[in-house]
């Protein structure tokens, strides 16, 4: 279950290469240091954004004001809020950038019409919609049935580029456990 690849979907969905380069052409482009918050909690997210260097992780805030950690995307990949919840509401979540990213990105409503126009949205659409209800349903049972030390080993199997490019403390937080426990059992036999 691996995350939809953005131009091998458009080309799967029949765009040509010409089609595709026009549609980034309409994206802007930014550069983002560690640590900038590309969505804030309680802000409408409005845009679609594609990855072309860099990482991203989307977090919750706990009662407590700690992060909880959701989920972490990488080079290539394209984000936007798939969920009608999360762009008709102010944002539950925030998005911030794990390393130096730069990105494109462009208004959800235009990226939507020029899809549409194109007679592909709804397939587009459906092809995130479907990863992200599996990631999740994949993500809870892992978290409901596995022990920490095999939720961590099953996560450096099918997701290796987190370990090398992700912190431990934001790692951990994605495996609901402390840092501290999680630091004992990545390096324990």
């Amino acid at each position: 279950m691996s995350y939809p690849n953005f131009d091998n979907l458009l080309l799967e969905l029949g765009l040509s290469a010409p089609q595709i380069e026009n549609l980034l052409f309409s994206f802007k482009s930014a550069q983002f240091k560690k640590g900038h918050h590309i969505l804030n909690i309680n802000e409408v997210f409005s845009h679609v954004y594609l990855l072309s260097e860099g990482s991203v992780r989307f977090y919750y805030l706990t009662p407590d004001g700690n992060e909880a950690n959701k989920l972490f995307l990488f080079d290539k990949d394209v984000f936007f809020p798939v969920a009608p919840i999360a762009r008709n509401r102010p944002s539950l979540f925030g998005i911030v950038t794990c390393e130096q990213t730069h990105l494109r990105y462009i208004d959800f409503d235009q990226f939507k019409e020029q899809l549409t126009s194109l007679n592909i949205w709804d397939k587009f659409y459906m092809t995130y919609l479907e990863w992200l209800a599996d990631a999740k349903v994949d993500r809870e049972y892992r978290l409901l049935t596995l022990d920490k030390s095999e939720l961590i080993q099953q996560l450096t199997l099918k997701e290796p580029k987190l370990f090398e490019r992700i912190s431990d403390c934001h790692i951990a937080s994605y495996l609901g456990m402390s840092p501290v426990t999680f630091s004992r059992l990545k390096h324990s036999p």
